[in-house]
């Protein structure tokens, strides 16, 4: 089992993610979240163009915790948010297959996009994020594609660019704090923990939970628009 901490790896980042493998309690683990996301936007703020509107795209087990965080250091007023719900499928002896089930995308979307941030607590299959970028490429295209997670698998990126056409792939930055090789019983080891949603008090949510964070943007939305 070994795990690589990226240049972007601070001594404060490493106690969180050593947190987030404790997971002594619920509100320890949405804390560290919540934190390493604002860490991340610090990274990737550095890659995004100025003064132009870009896209975050979100999972709804991520939105209030990673992304929140996130957002509390990414400007504002040029956040565009997306959020995919997924029905995920593992078939024996295939790739894992993720189907978009519902969406929330911020109706102040442009069609044409500099940047989008594709950002996920953990990396290991890649089947996500790759569903998630396919959706979005239906919405907007961006000229940059940042894929942003606390963790990744050792291999991950390679195996999303696979997944592209060139033109494509070529657009992809990625942006973590470590990356893990140990991968058994579908869970990356030491990873975040073990299943995100579990470790974030999530488990028995509906399939189709409405994350705060939405309803926060929506009515942020509705008073600008007023």
């Amino acid at each position: 089992m070994t795990r690589t901490y990226s240049q972007h790896s601070t001594p404060q980042i490493r106690e969180l993610l050593g947190r987030l493998v404790d997971h002594s309690s619920v509100s320890s683990y949405r804390n560290a979240m919540r934190e390493l996301g604002g860490h991340l936007a610090s990274v990737v703020e550095t890659m995004l163009p100025a003064r132009k509107p870009f896209a975050v795209v979100t999972t709804p087990e991520d939105a209030d915790y990673l992304t929140h965080g996130m957002l509390q250091v990414l400007p504002r007023e040029r956040s565009r948010l997306v959020c995919y719900w997924t029905e995920r499928q593992r078939l024996e002896g295939h790739a894992d297959v993720a189907t978009v089930i519902q969406s929330f995308v911020d109706p102040a979307m442009p069609s044409a996009l500099e940047a989008v941030v594709i950002v996920k607590s953990v990396i290991a299959t890649g089947c996500i994020v790759r569903t998630h970028l396919e959706q979005f490429l239906t919405e907007a295209k961006p000229k940059r594609i940042v894929i942003a997670a606390p963790v990744m698998r050792r291999g991950a990126d390679r195996t999303l660019r696979a997944e592209f056409e060139k033109n494509i792939s070529d657009r992809f930055e990625f942006v973590s704090f470590a990356t893990d090789d140990h991968y058994e019983a579908g869970i990356l080891k030491p990873g975040v923990g073990g299943q995100v949603e579990s470790l974030l008090g999530l488990k028995g949510k509906p399939e189709r939970f409405a994350p705060a964070l939405i309803a926060e943007w929506r009515s942020a939305g509705e008073r600008v628009e007023a």
